[in-house]
């Protein structure tokens, strides 16, 4: 995907560029280009389909930062896209702002036109007709003579992208072609071969160019070249930390050297054309460093010619982020950093030098500030940055270990503040909840429990009539006979001394005739302590005979609620009842290995209020945990399970 995407977006960007009619503008004599490793330049190929105030722009921006020489694209499938037909315009304007300026210019022709093609799919990057590039350079060099002071013959060989199929004996056809017409139209002109990327071979896509090389050599390409291009990108590591790394940049370009060498071209320098880190890989810091890093190792190479840093500005149809220029023309920290290292390189130090890199720093600002206060200010501090580096490198240092003490200082202050801040905030926590907790507290108390504040009317007075016939019941010499199943209360007073009889929190209970007369019973008021949601009972369904139903009746939850005494407590009498009522079926009471699923969480003995399901635990359960946390309860006289039954009838009407 990416081998077919890249040459259309390289042929798109330039697309817009219509065809022009073919005009002819005089071009004079420029400065040629230093074959040395101290000439540092800046590869452009936006240059192509500017406006002629863009370039101006461009040139000028370059010019202040002390470059001097540039490299720019001449599309031949633009150029030339008919085989009679040619227009110049667009380069005429690059070549005259240079001449202008006394620039000296890198040609790179590449592209093929449709026409032009002999092999391959991708469009500008068909393989060539040697014959129509020999032709067409004929005509570049012819029309601007000492214009150009080199010659890049097609741009990184060893990718499809760019040339397909990849052919290193394809190439080395092409260079035999352009190699004497060049030289015939201009016998000056440096003659540069390959443009080689840093790759490594895939089959078919890209070919390492150390191979490649080779592959030019066994094709008979020696003579046929001034010098070899090549393109060491490479965005983790630096360029001299490539060292004896295989397939690194630096490894490549040694090896390419040695080739050269051994076929008999130990004289010819390498050529960068083209090198950048983009910024939205990595820091703007980071570019600077990494470019600092080539030209400072690029000087030792005895091999090394020229060095070309691509590209100038941003967001320019094949710039992506490798400016060093923002697209509003801020100048980011590569863009001083090259300032400075061509003046180093160029011998200018003491005074002079500081002036002279100050100098640059402002003409690069002065021509980033062009319309807004805005690109005034970042430029102010590009400029005090870039002095700041130029002659107190030693002061900075000394300030950056103050400011790094009182960074370290100030974030102490700031944790110290944030913990203090962090601590009050959990302790103003901490007491809004003990607050709210003791509000709850209060609010329990003096709030009326739901099943008083609910009770019905006419379930009151039936509780008081059911409470009035069992006195009566009682003080009649027939106390053993069972009182009457009041219908809304719900709760069953046994018949017959023997038979269960269960209560509100009663497992297993025996009602006895009273050995003493029972006072007249009057509705026990529901003690406020009773609202405490800690033991809450519910009112297990029993059945007294055949005919009688099973009924439920809740109780008002209360400490103090009618508990049967443990079994080891009970009277005689009580013991044979609950051993009676063992013999009941099964159906007749909640079986208890269903007590761990209803009360998950809960104390035994415990349902929620309101539940209306029998409690998982009774209060006949001999476990320590069912006893009440005041104390054991009293047994309970008949007066007593009276009012228990008024209660149940209360939460029964309710």
């Amino acid at each position: 995907m990416l081998t077919v995407l890249i040459p259309l977006a390289v042929v798109c960007a330039y697309a817009a560029q219509l065809v022009q009619p073919v005009t002819h503008t005089a071009v004079t004599p420029t400065a040629e280009i230093v074959s040395a490793p101290s000439t540092i330049g800046m590869a452009d190929s936006s240059l192509y389909g500017m406006s002629k105030q863009d370039i101006d722009t461009t040139l000028d921006m370059l010019q202040a930062m002390g470059v001097q020489d540039v490299r720019v694209y001449i599309p031949w499938v633009y150029t030339q896209p008919l085989p009679n037909q040619y227009n110049w315009a667009p380069i005429d304007d690059i070549m005259n702002a240079a001449k202008a300026r006394n620039m000296g210019v890198l040609a790179m022709v590449n592209s093929t036109p449709v026409w032009a093609g002999t092999a391959g799919n991708f469009p500008g990057a068909k393989t060539p007709d040697p014959v129509a590039y020999a032709n067409f350079m004929t005509q570049v060099a012819t029309r601007y003579g000492k214009t150009i002071s080199a010659y890049e013959v097609w741009n990184e060989v060893n990718c499809v992208c760019f040339y397909d199929p990849i052919s290193p004996s394809s190439y080395a056809d092409l260079l035999k072609a352009a190699y004497p017409a060049i030289k015939a139209a201009d016998p000056s002109a440096t003659v540069i071969a390959a443009g080689l990327g840093s790759v490594f071979t895939v089959n078919g896509i890209t070919m390492n160019p150390v191979d490649y090389v080779n592959g030019m050599y066994a094709a008979g390409a020696k003579g046929y070249f001034d010098a070899l291009a090549f393109h060491p990108y490479q965005e983790t590591l630096k360029f001299s930390d490539g060292e004896g790394v295989p397939l690194s940049p630096l490894t490549q370009i040694q090896k390419i050297y040695d080739l050269m060498v051994a076929n008999g071209d130990g004289a010819l320098k390498i050529w960068i054309t083209e090198y950048g880190v983009p910024t939205n890989n990595v820091s703007e810091h980071t570019q600077a460093e990494f470019i600092k890093d080539l030209i400072d190792s690029w000087q030792s190479m005895s091999f090394g010619g020229p060095l070309f840093i691509y590209t100038t500005r941003d967001d320019q149809p094949g710039s992506g982020k490798f400016g060093v220029f923002y697209a509003d023309w801020i100048p980011k920290e590569a863009a001083f950093v090259i300032a400075q290292e061509i003046l180093r390189l160029n011998g200018v130090g003491g005074v002079e030098g500081i002036a002279a890199r100050i100098l640059a720093a402002v003409r690069l600002a002065v021509g980033a500030v062009v319309d807004t206060v805005v690109k005034i200010g970042q430029a102010v501090v590009k400029v005090a940055d870039a002095a700041w580096n130029a002659f107190v490198d030693v002061t900075k240092a000394v300030t950056q270990a103050v400011v790094n003490t009182v960074k370290w200082v100030a974030n102490a202050v700031v944790q110290g503040v944030k913990w203090v801040a962090n601590t009050a905030a959990d302790v103003t926590k901490a007491v809004v909840a003990g607050i709210s907790n003791v509000i709850q507290k209060i609010g329990d108390i003096i709030r009326p429990p739901a099943s008083v504040a609910a009770v019905n009317p006419t379930a009151a007075l039936k509780a008081v009539a059911t409470m009035k016939e069992v006195a009566a019941e009682l003080d009649s010499p027939k106390a053993t006979v069972a009182t009457k199943q009041d219908p809304a209360a719900g709760t069953k007073v046994a018949p017959v001394k023997g038979t269960d009889v269960k209560g509100a929190g009663e497992k297993e209970s025996v009602t006895e005739p009273a050995t003493e007369p029972a006072k007249e019973p009057q509705v026990k008021p529901v003690d406020e302590k009773s609202t405490e949601p800690k033991n809450p009972a519910s009112v297990e369904p029993d059945v007294t005979a055949p005919e009688s139903k099973t009924s439920e009746a809740k109780a008002p939850d209360a400490k103090d609620a009618a508990k049967a005494d443990p079994d080891d407590k009970k009277p005689a009498s009580q013991k044979d009842s609950a051993a009676a009522a063992k013999d009941q079926p099964k159906a007749d009471a909640p079986k208890s290995s269903d007590a761990p699923k209803r009360g998950m969480g809960k104390k035994a003995g415990q349902q929620p209020a309101g539940s209306g399901k029998p409690a998982a635990g009774t209060a006949g359960d001999d476990s320590p945990k069912d006893q009440s946390p005041r104390g054991k309860a009293p047994k309970q006289t008949p007066a007593k399970k009276i009012a228990t039954s008024a209660a149940a009838s209360q939460a029964d009407g309710a």
